[in-house]
């Protein structure tokens, strides 16, 4: 298991389809690595597991570094409890 975690937010604008806003975690040893190059590791990774349309635009919307696994948990908590308490 890596020791940190790189959360990148995409956005994927289809043609004729609605925005779809996707996010991936990089796991790495290391997080010295400019937003852009793991922008770059992310939109590979979609285009990978999807055949898209020649003319579909990624957008990056956020990249996020967290020095340990705790760290990125931590934030998915958040996350989560800030979403079900939208739901109250």
């Amino acid at each position: 298991m890596f020791k940190n975690n790189v959360l990148v937010i995409i956005e994927i604008d289809e043609p004729n389809k609605a925005s779809d806003v996707r996010y991936i975690t990089i796991g790495c040893s290391e997080i010295n690595k400019t937003d852009t190059e793991f922008e770059k590791e992310a939109i590979a990774a979609f285009k990978s597991a999807k055949n898209y349309p020649a003319n579909t635009k990624f957008i990056c919307k956020h990249v996020i570094k967290f020095n340990d696994v705790d760290e990125y948990l931590k934030f998915f908590k958040n996350q989560l409890a800030d979403y079900l308490a939208m739901d109250k």
